[in-house]
């Protein structure tokens, strides 16, 4: 046992090592530089620049500074990144327990002239880091579903994949992005030891959803599908490749709200319809594409699941719904 945790160690310390360059890299190519803040100045600034980016209602401020300096305090996360002497970007997030010890990465904010440059996944790379160093081997945060860019930054770019669907996350939303549309989330999870790698298949793909006049349309019903699917693989051999759907996303959702915002809302109604049930039923996203959107795989058999203890305990936790 000593040796299989001596063992387990030095790649953690591998991996540390290689995160702090990773973080360092990825900074400088960006153009910035990112601190930890631990001030109540460096606190207010954060929530100010917070406020500028997601406009808020008045008395709906995503947080205050006295939150973030009781959060730190406690040893939480909170970093920032400027140019010069002018704070760019903003990160906060705290320390979680479920499903697993984790950082929950909570809010992320970028100033719109630096959208593009990098900055934020200098941020996610500097929280790599942060969590290796305390020992976490997990970070986890929330994104809209339908924003396609961020969906294939998780997944491609850094190695994140959705876990969950997380209906009306936050309830009713008044700020200036998320007013009327929902508040629908997909909870990802960075795996910082093991992310995952995209991979090229040549297995065939199903599509779920197809745009008639700028519509989206359901072709098939999730659930039906789900059970015909159900119905072949407890027919074929063990060990036959599982059924893979795509979810399409509009190309650019956070426009489309603001020109059409009844189409933007159908979006919504059909990507929860499909990609929320499909996850619901045990359906994992195993990709996304840069043009299209959520690769999906459906699940094994019941005849073909590994026993109750055996595999990896976390992806079981995930599969049977006991995350909240």
């Amino acid at each position: 046992m000593t040796h299989l945790r001596g063992g387990h160690q030095l790649l953690v310390d591998r991996h540390t090592e290689q995160a702090a360059a990773d973080a360092e890299a990825a900074a400088a190519a960006a153009g910035v530089r990112i601190v930890d803040v631990h001030d109540v100045d460096g606190f207010e600034d954060v929530r100010v620049l917070f406020d500028a980016v997601w406009q808020p209602d008045p008395g709906d401020e995503p947080v205050t500074r006295g939150l973030l300096n009781a959060l730190v305090h406690c040893g939480n996360y909170c970093s920032a990144a400027f140019v010069g002497d002018r704070m760019v970007a903003a990160s906060m997030g705290f320390l979680g327990l479920l499903p697993e010890p984790l950082l929950h990465s909570h809010i992320t904010a970028v100033l719109p002239d630096r959208v593009g440059s990098g900055v934020g996944r200098a941020i996610k790379l500097h929280q790599r880091w942060w969590a290796l160093q305390r020992g976490l081997q997990v970070i986890t945060w929330t994104y809209d579903p339908l924003i396609r860019r961020n969906a294939y930054f998780n997944a491609v770019k850094l190695g994140a994949l959705p876990v969950e669907y997380l209906v009306d996350f936050y309830g009713e939303m008044n700020d200036a992005i998320n007013a009327g549309q929902g508040s629908d989330r997909l909870l990802s999870r960075w795996d910082l030891l093991q992310p995952h790698r995209s991979r090229p298949s040549s297995a065939p793909v199903r599509e779920l959803i197809t745009v008639v006049d700028g519509i989206p349309v359901l072709s098939e019903d999730p659930r039906s599908v789900a059970t015909e699917v159900l119905a072949a693989d407890q027919r074929a051999a063990p060990g036959a490749g599982r059924m893979r759907l795509s979810i399409t996303l509009p190309a650019d959702v956070e426009a489309l709200r603001a020109a059409d915002p009844v189409t933007a809302a159908r979006w919504r109604a059909v990507v929860r319809h499909s990609l929320g049930s499909l996850m619901d039923l045990g359906w994992r996203v195993v990709d996304v594409s840069r043009d299209q959107g959520y690769l999906m795989e459906s699940p094994e058999p019941p005849e073909l699941t590994a026993p109750a203890g055996a595999g990896d305990p976390v992806q079981t936790q995930y599969r049977q719904g006991e995350l909240s």
